[in-house]
């Protein structure tokens, strides 16, 4: 299975602690849509992304191909359960059409994501947390001017 990473998990050693078999697919590019950090998690101390609709913005990510056996573990540590009403879940698991950005840069693939319920005031994402979608953004290549809209974040 394909998954579109746009938040820690871009950096594959976050990924590998749920998925430990997981190969980088490649960059995506998903039009349309826009980071936010609309959820909270005492965890991570802050805020947690989300990609929302948004025409004309962009959000850059990682694909990684994961094993089913792995979704699971995945799933789970999303806050995603498949047989609870959608509303009570943290995230949402969606199929979503990208643009492939190695290789072929015309070539669309659909890729599996996850979208946060969004909660009312959600706090600002803490310095650790926006500092690891840095590091994977910058570890998978991903845009410089991203990079620089990701490093210009407000944190908490």
């Amino acid at each position: 299975m394909l998954i579109f990473t746009y938040g820690s998990m871009m950096k594959t050693v976050e990924l590998h602690k749920r998925c430990p078999t997981a190969r980088t697919f490649c960059n995506a590019l998903l039009p349309d849509h826009q980071l936010r950090f609309n959820r909270e998690s005492k965890e991570r101390k802050g805020g947690v992304a989300s990609v929302v609709p948004h025409p004309g913005s962009e959000v850059w990510g990682v694909v990684y191909e994961i094993a089913l056996t792995e979704m699971d573990a995945l799933d789970r540590g999303e806050g995603f359960r498949p047989n609870r009403p959608p509303e009570q879940n943290s995230y949402r698991r969606l199929s979503h059409q990208m643009v492939l950005i190695d290789g072929d840069p015309q070539r669309e693939l659909v890729v599996e994501l996850y979208q946060a319920n969004p909660q009312a005031n959600p706090p600002l994402p803490s310095k650790g947390y926006l500092q690891l979608l840095i590091d994977g953004a910058a570890a998978a290549g991903l845009p410089l001017h991203y990079q620089r809209e990701l490093a210009a974040i407000p944190t908490a």
